[in-house]
């Protein structure tokens, strides 16, 4: 894997940046290493000898259901030309899959992926986020859920 290096200026002094992500990144397809190590969680084909569609491929609807997660949009904004998977087969294999605990699985495998393919140490990691509180009253009219947001604002205690 060749790394990313990218050169910065700080205070007057150049510096080089390796990054581990790779140059060309295509956050919309699972990468080919990766399918590879996870594509054996994935239930059998089965033997299409009726009548009828042929099954949709695994990979095809893996990418529409990471799109759809990595984007945050609704399962029928996805159309069927981007993967050649249509929105309701995603969204019925995400469902399907879950149950059957792939995507728990999934994560372990790629934990380990990220750990050998982008020396990723999971010894310390850090997530940066905002809180700060809700503004409730602008969002719902019942008095009783107003009531409850005054009640557990900190600014009533």
């Amino acid at each position: 894997m060749e790394l990313a290096k990218t050169n910065f200026q700080r205070g007057g002094i150049v510096s080089e940046h390796i990054s581990t992500k790779p140059k060309n990144v295509d956050y919309f397809k699972v990468p080919e290493k990766l399918w590879k190590t996870v594509e054996r969680l994935f239930p059998p084909q089965p033997e299409g000898t009726g009548p009828g569609r042929p099954r949709a491929d695994d990979r095809a609807a893996l990418n529409g259901i990471w799109y759809v997660l990595w984007t945050g949009c609704q399962w029928k904004a996805v159309h069927r030309n981007w993967f050649g998977v249509s929105s309701s087969v995603i969204h019925e294999r995400f469902q399907t899959w879950q149950k059957m605990g792939i995507f728990e699985a999934m994560i372990r495998e790629m934990v380990q992926y990220y750990q050998t393919e982008r020396e990723i140490g999971w010894e310390w990691q850090s997530i940066d986020s905002k809180s700060c509180p809700s503004l409730c009253w602008l969002l719902g009219s019942s008095v009783r859920l107003l009531g409850d947001c005054m009640a557990n604002s900190p600014q009533t205690g």
